[in-house]
């Protein structure tokens, strides 16, 4: 299942947030279907406009042709409330529609996203590890990382009083800035000549 607020962070640093659901009312005029008019009353018989009049408590005048002109005027009211709310509907099904197509796409966007982090950071042990130390606020701590871990050479490298240096991409970049959301014990980062792309700056 999706870690709800980790789709949130990713939300927000992807910039998707912003990104308006792609909906147009225009598509309610392809919807239109030209058959869907309001009943003729001029095509009822006597018992049927009896009838239909009754049903809305209209009064016959005696006069058939302006009872159906009453009635027609009824007709055509219930039409278009019937049909704004159908429209309403349609449009209503659609904004729930693309909504969820933009929650797919989003999904899709940042299991690929922690997908292309995982990939990279398997071929990289030592900085899988250190990343994990970031994390875990265990950087400044070093009697709690073991002789024989495989960051320890990394990290006698690059760590001196609360500072940090890291050789990183632009991808495992943002799993190292996944991990400092939560540090409270570095100081200092360097990470000049990683040459990273501007994505991975929105990150860090």
């Amino acid at each position: 299942m999706m870690d709800n607020k980790l789709m949130r962070e990713f939300i927000e640093f992807e910039g998707l947030s912003d990104q308006l659901v792609e909906f147009n009312d225009d598509d309610d005029k392809d919807d239109d279907d030209p058959t869907f008019k309001p009943v003729n009353a001029s095509n009822l018989n006597s018992a049927e406009l009896y009838h239909e009049m009754e049903k809305r408590h209209l009064k016959t005048t005696g006069f058939p042709d302006i009872d159906k002109e009453l009635l027609q005027r009824s007709f055509d009211d219930e039409f278009q409330r019937d049909y704004e709310e159908a429209k309403q509907r349609r449009r209503e099904l659609r904004r729930k529609n693309a909504q969820q197509a933009s929650l797919m796409k989003r999904r899709m966007l940042m299991e690929r996203s922690l997908q292309e982090e995982q990939d990279e950071l398997s071929n990289n042990i030592q900085l899988s590890m250190m990343i994990e130390y970031v994390k875990d606020n265990m950087i400044g701590r070093l009697d709690n990382i073991p002789i024989d871990d495989p960051a320890t050479p990394i990290i006698n490298n690059t760590l001196s009083n609360g500072s940090l240096r890291l050789e990183i991409n632009s991808i495992t970049a943002r799993s190292l800035a996944k991990a400092m959301w939560t540090n409270t014990t570095i100081t200092s980062l360097d990470l000049s000549t990683n040459e990273l792309d501007d994505h991975a700056g929105i990150y860090i």
